[in-house]
């Protein structure tokens, strides 16, 4: 009877432990909502703007029109935040538990990623920031050129253009944030995920924070 007791009681010990990457999964969805609410209703640098919607834009990928839910469309939102990150966390918990079986295989393929991740992360800040750059510079020109074409008989004002923020996320991805302004009358501002190629950049994700 002791040991059927102790075999319950310890395979409750084990589902709670097992529950534990869900629940913090799921306080980690809660804190990148509350920093998207920040983002939203106060003035913050452009690097924390990214980033929050970076974290936030599985919202995005899962919910992609939540202003189908009317007034109701920042609790979808944060529901699907929550349950998201989650999920999220126990399937990192469940990769967890595997890795303990194999302690030996898991410790080389952890220290060849992290030394394979910050040697990509290392090149990607010498390399791929300049790149993208020049490359948001060459799009500028390139609609400058075309502009005057279009406005042969006026007066075509240079465009402006300010990069607030470019910073590398993770090996050969680029977070860009700038604005753009034609003759004071046009423009965007614009967040953007680069992806580095060696030899060129190309941009693969956008959102539009601005425009007129």
């Amino acid at each position: 009877m002791d040991t059927v007791m102790r075999r319950s009681v310890g395979e409750k010990a084990n589902s709670m432990k097992d529950l534990r990457p869900l629940v913090f999964g799921g306080v980690v969805g809660i804190v990148v909502a509350l920093l998207a609410g920040i983002r939203w209703s106060f003035s913050v640098g452009h690097l924390f703007r990214m980033w929050s919607y970076i974290l936030i834009s599985p919202v995005w990928l899962v919910l992609p029109c939540p202003d189908a839910f009317g007034p109701y469309a920042s609790l979808a939102g944060f529901v699907v935040v929550v349950l998201v990150y989650a999920l999220a966390g126990w399937l990192v918990g469940a990769v967890i538990r595997i890795a303990r079986r194999y302690r030996k295989t898991v410790l080389f393929v952890s220290t060849l990623f992290v030394v394979t991740f910050c040697l990509g992360y290392v090149a990607t800040w010498a390399y791929a920031r300049d790149m993208v750059r020049s490359e948001i510079m060459r799009q500028r020109d390139a609609d400058y050129q075309i502009r005057t074409v279009a406005h042969r008989n006026k007066g075509v004002r240079e465009p402006q253009l300010q990069i607030m923020a470019c910073t590398p996320i993770c090996p050969f991805v680029v977070a860009c944030e700038y604005d753009y302004v034609f003759g004071g009358f046009d423009g965007w501002g614009k967040g953007s995920l680069w992806f580095w190629r060696g030899r060129d950049v190309k941009e693969f994700f956008t959102y539009v924070r601005w425009s007129y």
